[in-house]
């Protein structure tokens, strides 16, 4: 559920998301069941332009360092890019990927479809898989 405080311009950032059997298995919906209604991840504030992108990526940041990862161009966004190369690895469909990511597919599937249901996205993500983890 989208936090009470935040306004939206449009509906846009708000999508049906699916989630990984691997995040399952490592307990994620536990986690979220104990959690208040908002914000998946505790965060300290939103900034000055009511975002909390800035706060995430640099939290992002700071536990990434602790891994042990400090290279240049290594960023939050990067999951995402990780993310969409193994998807295309995997064979999925470009329409697809981008469904996932809630990226633009066409404008016959904007403007008239519904958007794919969860259980064909699961099936999308379901084609990642990350050895060792």
């Amino acid at each position: 559920e989208y936090p009470q405080h935040r306004k939206l311009k449009n509906t846009s950032p708000i999508r049906r998301v699916p989630v990984h059997s691997e995040l399952i298995r490592l307990g994620l919906l536990e986690y979220a069941s104990k959690r208040p209604k908002g914000l998946l991840f505790p965060l300290e504030a939103a900034g000055p332009d009511g975002k909390y992108s800035k706060s995430v990526s640099q939290k992002f940041m700071r536990h990434r360092r602790k891994c042990g990862v400090d290279r240049p161009r290594v960023s939050l966004h990067s999951t995402r890019v990780s993310f969409v190369t193994k998807l295309d690895e995997a064979h999925a469909e470009p329409t697809d990927i981008s469904a996932v990511v809630g990226h633009y597919r066409n404008f016959t599937l904007n403007t008239y479809s519904g958007g794919m249901g969860l259980k064909r996205l699961q099936e999308i993500v379901e084609r990642v898989s990350y050895p060792g983890l």
